[in-house]
């Protein structure tokens, strides 16, 4: 968690300074999302861990999770170049 606080800093004292971030007026909400999210996603790497029995299976079981996650969420790809099929799955998907 603390590693996640230091990145979280150093990611939002980057976006200050280089690319005029706006920090939201009330940021109490904001740090409650990201506690739940870095519990959610540390949730989901200890029952990878749980399952894999060697680090070789670690891997692609963390692979098979986060790729789909990363990719539906419109982080990687511009979601309006996606077919109309993908684009309705990706606005149910909990990640968008």
């Amino acid at each position: 968690m603390v590693l996640t606080i230091g990145g979280v800093i150093l990611l939002v004292l980057t976006g200050l300074i280089f690319f005029g971030l706006h920090m939201p007026k009330n940021i109490v909400p904001t740090i409650f999302a990201l506690v739940l999210v870095t519990l959610a996603v540390y949730s989901v790497g200890a029952l990878i861990a749980a399952l894999a029995r060697t680090e070789r299976q670690a891997i692609a079981i963390a692979n098979l999770v986060y790729f789909p996650v990363i990719f539906l969420s419109g982080a990687t790809i511009p979601l309006v170049i996606f077919p109309p099929i993908m684009i309705k799955i990706v606005n149910i998907w909990p990640t968008r």
